[in-house]
């Protein structure tokens, strides 16, 4: 929907935006590079959402993702690559509580986010139905 808008900073006027119905998330904002401020996606319902794969991709601005974290994901299923790329991502312990259960590709999810040091967060995912589990590569 969006992807490869690099100049792309505010996405304010998407806050009120009604996505219960959206099942596919895939590259929505991937190659946002300038994109830094995500909070205004605090309060959709992507709960019937399955593939969030690339959705923020290369989004190499992007600082903090504490708005997702009472994101309803249990029905995603797709995750991978979703923030792969994302250089400035330091922190991700808001994702902590989400159950991904039902996920099954995770492959390269945080690949390449070079300033994350810490995933102990995602250590209670709970991801025995994941056909490939490895979310990082080269942190």
């Amino acid at each position: 929907m969006f992807s490869q808008c690099s100049l792309l900073k505010d996405i304010n006027s998407l806050k009120n935006w009604n996505v219960s119905n959206g099942i596919n998330f895939t590259n929505m904002f991937s190659d946002c590079s300038s994109l830094k401020d995500i909070s205004s996606l605090e309060k959709w319902n992507v709960s019937n959402c399955s593939n969030f794969s690339y959705m923020f991709s290369h989004c190499s601005s992007i600082l903090d993702i504490k708005s997702l974290e009472k994101w309803n994901v249990v029905n995603g299923i797709n995750f991978s690559y979703m923030f792969y790329g994302c250089s400035s991502l330091r922190n991700i312990s808001s994702l902590e509580k989400w159950n991904v259960s039902n996920g099954k590709d995770f492959s390269d999810m945080f690949s390449y986010c070079t300033l994350l040091k810490d995933i102990k967060p995602l250590k209670k995912w709970k991801i025995s139905r994941a056909l490939f589990k490895d979310i990082t590569k080269k942190l």
